[in-house]
């Protein structure tokens, strides 16, 4: 007789993301995770709608700090709401922005006279 064992949570968590959209399944992992801490007065984030497709609506996230555009980060696929995508574009902003913030300096970065 065979035994039955249930499967183990990280290969069952694993199978419901691989059978989620793009978007769920960006936004499931992220909502796993702890959102860094940034600040929130130096930096801003501003979602615009990058493309309307028969996929649904694209969207991407401008970063800037201290009103200087930085980054522009994209979805891969599309959202099913402007708060969805406003969700997941946050996360992932603010993992840029906690990789920025926390990258190796080699110098002056400043631009100067060569």
């Amino acid at each position: 007789m065979e035994s039955m064992t249930s499967e183990p949570a990280s290969a069952a968590k694993a199978a419901s993301i691989a059978a989620a959209t793009p978007a769920e399944a960006e936004a499931q992992a992220a909502s796993e995770r702890p959102a860094p801490a940034i600040d929130v007065v130096e930096w801003t984030i501003e979602v615009g709608v990058a493309s309307q497709s028969a996929e649904g609506t694209h969207y991407h996230a401008d970063v800037y700090r201290q009103d200087e555009w930085l980054s522009r980060i994209a979805m891969s696929g599309a959202a099913a709401s402007r708060a969805e995508a406003e969700s997941l574009l946050a996360d992932k902003c603010r993992d840029w922005i906690a990789a920025y913030e926390n990258r190796e300096r080699s110098g002056d970065t400043a631009f100067a006279v060569l």
